[in-house]
């Protein structure tokens, strides 16, 4: 999804990944990959979300992250009819009985910080 601070919309100024990740935008059965070339690039969501707030450009970001900015109203999604929707986060490992203990760790972690 795409958010900016209420104030600055309609922005022109892009905040984008380190990769420059082309924006995942889809419309009924219709989808687009936009290539983005953002005024900052960074692989920093927490930057980009924080220049996102203080009104410095639109941010492509997943929604859960932003959940309190947007519920305060710091944030708003913007494009929301083009917003691709996910059914969830994946997580793909190799079977139990080959996996390390580091990445059993790693497993029990992000089902702590993820909401089902």
């Amino acid at each position: 999804m795409v958010v900016g601070a209420p104030a600055i919309l309609p922005s022109t100024v892009l905040l984008t990944t380190g990769a420059l990740y082309g924006w995942e935008l889809e419309r009924g059965r219709r989808t687009w990959r936009v290539p983005v070339r953002g005024g900052v690039v960074t692989n920093e969501s927490r930057l980009r979300i924080s220049l996102a707030e203080d009104g410095l450009g639109l941010a492509y970001v997943m929604e859960p992250i932003v959940e309190e900015q947007l519920r305060k109203g710091r944030l708003r999604v913007v494009l929301e009819p083009y917003a691709a929707t996910v059914p969830g986060f994946f997580l793909y490992f190799p079977s139990r009985a080959q996996s390390s203990p580091a990445l059993r760790l790693f497993v029990e972690s992000a089902r702590s910080h993820v909401r089902f």
